[in-house]
């Protein structure tokens, strides 16, 4: 049993800080669950530290060890250390509610931290940082001069699911006709977009195929499901790389899922719904890989169809929008960054 112990113990542990819920969506625990899945393949020990209601929005995290939290920061951290009490390789922390402060109590627990963050303006005590949609100085003076930073699309991350279907995609943007419209807020979808963005394609319903894309537990879930008709349908906690590849067009939020359409080269509208998502989107539609909408306003349905329209109305600008995308995000930023990891930690 000793003995077992000890072979655990030398192989490296990584726990990874982060949540999803109907109010902040799924798209800080998708990007962790990438690296995850790239360091347990690689032999490493991965956890997840999460709140009560992220195993229940997104159940695959449950495929690796659990620890649910609750309370402040600093009963999270007593948690964290009374269940793993040898400490932990790396500490992977992806939240906006923790930061500088919750990092530096982590440290000599954790023997390496990496944050990732959307340029939010917060400072992190990190040894690495990583931000696929910054460039520049823009975590200037925001993090310890040593810190390592991981910016950039090559840092894009999406789950090996997306990765895995990526040459059976690519193959569908030929520029053929617009069959299948996918339209995904992200699992929940707290602004009902869906809705609106339903009631905006109710013209093409007759002849082209709508999917819709939600958790079952999306708030306006039912609200979506009383406006289906004709050829519209409804996905709950479906495989979203399955419905991505499967479409020619999507309509969805510019924040984590807009790395994931990129990959399988996917042409879309994408809404900026969040502050934080304005580098993401900024990142996408200069390369012309996607359309983006800025904002919530008065005018979102007539900027959603004006933008539908052009994409379905030229194969060609589909064509184009597909091998932008496709050479933006290669889909192998999680090896990047775990061969990034091993290196670091067998060097510590």
């Amino acid at each position: 049993m000793a003995e077992n112990a000890a072979l655990m113990a030398a192989i490296p542990l990584a726990l990874f800080r982060c949540d999803a819920s109907p109010t902040i969506g799924g798209g800080h625990l998708s990007r962790c669950l990438a690296v995850a899945e790239a360091l347990a393949a690689a032999g490493w020990r991965v956890a997840f530290a999460v709140g009560p209601d992220t195993a229940a929005m997104m159940p695959t995290v449950a495929d690796f060890s659990l620890l649910k939290l609750s309370g402040t920061s600093k009963n999270e951290l007593t948690a964290m250390r009374g269940y793993y009490p040898d400490g932990v390789d790396l500490l992977v922390v992806d939240h906006y509610q923790r930061d500088v402060h919750f990092e530096k109590a982590c440290r000599g627990w954790a023997r390496q931290i990496l944050v990732m963050d959307d340029a939010t303006g917060r400072r992190h005590d990190c040894d690495f940082l990583l931000d696929a949609a910054a460039h520049g100085r823009v975590y200037h003076g925001m993090v310890p001069v040593q810190a390592r930073l991981l910016l950039g699309p090559a840092y894009a991350l999406v789950r090996r699911s997306f990765s895995a279907r990526r040459t059976e995609s690519l193959r569908r943007r030929d520029g053929r006709a617009v069959t299948n419209i996918l339209v995904s807020f992200g699992a929940a979808d707290p602004l009902n977009l869906t809705a609106t963005t339903l009631d905006v394609l109710d013209p093409f319903a007759d002849e082209i195929s709508i999917t819709v894309a939600l958790s079952s537990r999306a708030a306006h879930v039912n609200e979506v499901r009383r406006k289906l008709h004709r050829r519209m349908q409804l996905k709950l906690d479906a495989d979203m790389a399955v419905l991505m590849s499967e479409a020619d067009l999507a309509v969805g939020a510019a924040g984590t899922s807009s790395y994931e359409r990129a990959v399988l080269g996917l042409p879309s509208v994408a809404v900026i719904v969040a502050v934080n998502q304005r580098n993401l989107a900024r990142l996408i539609g200069s390369v012309g890989a996607a359309l983006i909408i800025d904002g919530i306003n008065s005018r979102l349905r007539t900027h959603i169809e004006t933008s539908v329209r052009t994409i379905m109305d030229s194969g060609e600008k589909r064509s184009q929008m597909a091998q932008a995308a496709a050479g933006l995000i290669d889909g192998r930023a999680s090896e990047r960054v775990v061969k990034f990891m091993v290196t670091e930690v067998e060097c510590a």
